[in-house]
């Protein structure tokens, strides 16, 4: 019952203040209001109704979401297959929002960027391009390449770990590790490294990595042999081959 009175309600944000053409854009009424719907679960009465943790393994959700026979979220309604009208224009959007806040801008700047768009088109009626042009002017970073991949395109991603060279053949010299994107979807990089009989370091590279390419090589200081590396250890994205996210080099 929570979950009909929670959706229904954020109906009243979604199109009805914000006016927009649900018929045409599914996504822009039924896709922000289960992203609001989340947040609202997490946030009432302590968390009480909050969606259980596994419903964010997005690493899981991939298969579903990017199907061979999944659509784009701005394919009209009128020739999407039944199959995606929930995922493709309810959950798939509403992913990609949390991961927008969650992961690249963060809670502040996304909800700071969020309300400038509700309230500049509060009783108006915005297409997709004001939505994406006003999140970006109030977050003050070009999304585009976020737009392109979760929205006007049907793309997928698949990140891997490809290489782990030590300089001069010495892992105390540091190593080279070779990262890659080997879908059209871009989002930033992750990367756990654990060196044997020591600590475990975390580096984040932003979504900005791939404007020159598929591949990014970085240089690590490491100090012992490396004992693995792995792309997003904690499976935030939506990554399609998660097989090749872990790469254990040869300990020498």
């Amino acid at each position: 019952l929570f979950g009909i009175v929670n959706h229904e309600f954020g109906h009243f944000i979604f199109p009805i203040v914000v006016g927009s053409n649900e018929r045409k854009y599914t996504w822009m009424d039924e896709g922000l209001n289960t992203f609001l719907n989340i947040l609202c679960a997490t946030d009432f009465n302590k968390g009480e109704f909050k969606f259980p943790a596994e419903a964010f393994n997005f690493q899981k959700a991939a298969k579903s979401v990017f199907s061979e026979t999944s659509e784009a979220a701005m394919t009209i309604p009128e020739v999407l297959q039944k199959e995606n009208i929930e995922r493709g224009q309810y959950g798939k959007p509403a992913f990609a929002l949390l991961l927008l806040r969650n992961c690249i801008l963060g809670p502040q700047r996304f909800d700071y960027a969020f309300r400038q768009y509700i309230a500049t088109w509060a009783y108006k009626h915005p297409e997709p391009a004001d939505f994406f042009r006003s999140m970006n002017n109030a977050a003050g970073e070009d999304l585009g390449w976020f737009w392109k991949g979760w929205f006007i395109n049907n793309w997928k991603l698949d990140q891997a770990v490809t290489s782990v060279e030590y300089i001069g053949n010495d892992p105390s010299k540091g190593a080279v590790v070779t990262i890659a994107n080997l879908d059209k979807m871009v989002m930033p990089a992750i990367i756990e490294i654990k060196e044997v009989n020591g600590p475990s370091k975390r580096i984040t590279l932003p979504a900005e990595i791939w404007q020159r390419g598929s591949m990014w090589v970085f240089n690590y200081p490491s100090v012992l042999p490396i004992e693995s590396v792995v792309l997003d250890p904690e499976k935030l994205f939506p990554d399609i081959n998660p097989a090749n996210n872990t790469f254990k080099p040869l300990i020498k």
